[in-house]
């Protein structure tokens, strides 16, 4: 018996592992703005009424799809299904927008709330970066993106919401194909 419960163990191990993969952060509410590199999606889970019943709701509502995806390059991207299908994946629902980034991408942490952050400067062209800069992105303790910033020199850190920290890009080349916008 054991060896069969060693197989089903396996088997159940095949198919979470796929979706375990996936890491969806929160990056904006509806009508904010999303800085992302990967997969960024705007829409809402549902509730868990709306997933009782074996999701008996999405059964009866098939124009309700949830998530409305798109590929981000980390540009400033407007949290509102303008720059997403333009079916409203969720009809009367208030959404946000959410960034799932490839573990490819190494964020290494340095700077809490209010302090400076220095970050190693990266050449032209390594992953999109324009110029001798480097990437600083703005998150909290729950992971939530705040916002990415291509930055000379030092970044002083925001303080203006709870556990507020930074983190710099290390791997700039993880960036992927596209230009990131110039240093502010």
């Amino acid at each position: 018996m054991a060896p069969r419960a060693a197989l089903l163990a396996a088997a159940l191990l095949a198919l979470i592992a796929p979706i375990a993969a996936e890491e969806w952060k929160f990056c904006a509410p509806g009508g904010g703005h999303c800085h992302c590199f990967g997969e960024m999606r705007w829409g809402h889970p549902g509730t868990d009424a709306q997933h009782s019943d074996d999701g008996a709701y999405f059964k009866d509502h098939p124009e309700v799809t949830m998530w409305s995806k798109i590929q981000a390059k980390g540009d400033k991207v407007l949290c509102d299904g303008k720059n997403f299908d333009p079916q409203d994946p969720f009809p009367g629902v208030e959404k946000f927008c959410q960034c799932n980034e490839p573990a490819a991408r190494v964020w290494k942490p340095c700077a809490g709330a209010g302090e400076v952050c220095e970050c190693e400067q990266h050449s032209s062209g390594g992953g999109g970066i324009v110029g001798s800069s480097a990437l600083v992105r703005s998150t909290d303790d729950t992971g939530a993106y705040f916002g990415v910033q291509a930055v000379n020199g030092t970044f002083t850190c925001p303080a203006d919401y709870p556990g507020a920290k930074c983190e710099c890009l290390e791997k700039p080349d993880a960036v992927g194909p596209g230009r990131y916008p110039p240093p502010s």
